[in-house]
């Protein structure tokens, strides 16, 4: 059974339900380009969720499959939706900032979103569209899609930049003041949680944690060999 906000049981096989089209997870499997295409053209057509209704286009992740490091984000922004790729906006932009201090490759990295399309509400002009933070709904929409992603990708560790993609890997709701900088085990995975990027934009005081929070993960990579 998949527990509450949790994608995996504790084994080393990710979650299989043939209801669910999740991707199975063993030792032979193999990133093949029509095993991506299948799994990109999954997530584009997905009408799963009312964010269905209101996207320009679902957005995957950077198309580094071979990458054994994924960074997982929230969801997109109006960027994101706009150039169909992901953190495509200020906050990606101040993401490469660090990633570039931290060193390291990019070829390493896959990045990509817990939820693949933008959640919005109305703005203040007519027709004009904000971003919002994903329902729990929206979230449990998109974990078919995540739990696909992983299986084509099988990173050796999960970066989680924010509570929404740390949820998915916790049984309770996650505290980042507590958690960010704090590794765990997630079933066959291990996740390293940070803050995401744009709530450093928003609180510049959080910019020193992030920053030490980088030089731990750097480390944290080294010393497990990652």
């Amino acid at each position: 059974m998949i527990r509450r906000g949790v994608l995996f049981d504790g084994t080393d096989k990710i979650l299989y339900n043939k209801k669910m089209n999740y991707y199975e997870e063993n030792a032979g499997f193999s990133k093949t380009a029509s095993q991506i295409a299948a799994y990109e053209a999954q997530v584009q057509s997905c009408r799963d969720c009312p964010l269905a209704l209101t996207r320009t286009q679902a957005v995957c992740g950077n198309r580094c499959y071979q990458g054994d490091i994924m960074l997982l984000g929230e969801a997109p922004g109006a960027a994101e939706d706009r150039f169909g790729r992901p953190f495509a906006g200020a906050a990606g932009k101040l993401l490469q900032q660090f990633l570039a201090e931290s060193q390291i490759p990019a070829e390493r990295l896959y990045i990509g979103n817990a939820v693949k399309c933008r959640p919005v509400k109305p703005g203040k002009r007519p027709g004009a569209w904000r971003n919002r933070p994903p329902r729990p709904a929206e979230i449990a929409a998109c974990r078919r899609h995540l739990q696909a992603e992983l299986a084509l990708v099988r990173p050796k560790l999960i970066v989680t930049l924010g509570a929404v993609p740390s949820s998915c890997f916790m049984p309770d709701k996650p505290q980042m003041g507590q958690c960010h900088g704090k590794p765990f085990a997630a079933g066959p995975y291990r996740i390293f949680p940070l803050y995401h990027p744009a709530a450093v934009m928003y609180n510049p005081g959080l910019r020193r944690a992030y920053e030490e929070d980088m030089q731990t993960l750097v480390r944290y990579i080294q010393n497990e060999m990652i």
